[in-house]
């Protein structure tokens, strides 16, 4: 992922993309934002939600987030492998490290561009 400010990248930080469900290509906008949102699908928590795409096809909004975690028995969170960043291994969102999802968060706006390349 490459941050953009006036022209110029001033961040750059490694994803995960869909392995599920193949990350949309194309021009998008930043719809949504919250700051710990949940998937019943995948039965996940995903922290830093920012929704740039509705998939109708399977009834869900893909996002960037940071790497999602489950909620054991005891009700600690685990958390998924940081080892997973890099590699397709997400449902169709963009996944980021934690710490890196909550700095693109607060930079972010409601309407601010995604672009997603191949």
């Amino acid at each position: 992922m490459y941050l953009w400010e006036e022209g110029k990248i001033v961040e750059t930080h490694l994803v995960s993309t869909g392995k599920y469900y193949p990350t949309p290509t194309g021009k998008f906008a930043i719809l949504n934002k919250v700051k710990n949102a949940y998937s019943d699908i995948f039965d996940v928590w995903m922290p830093y939600w920012m929704a740039f795409h509705y998939a109708s096809d399977v009834n869900a909004s893909l996002g960037i987030h940071e790497l999602p975690y489950v909620l054991s028995e005891d009700g600690n969170e685990v958390l998924r492998p940081t080892d997973f960043l890099g590699t397709p291994n997400t449902g169709g969102c963009i996944s980021l490290d934690v710490g890196v999802a909550k700095r693109v968060f607060e930079w972010s706006e409601i309407g601010t561009p995604v672009y997603i390349f191949q």
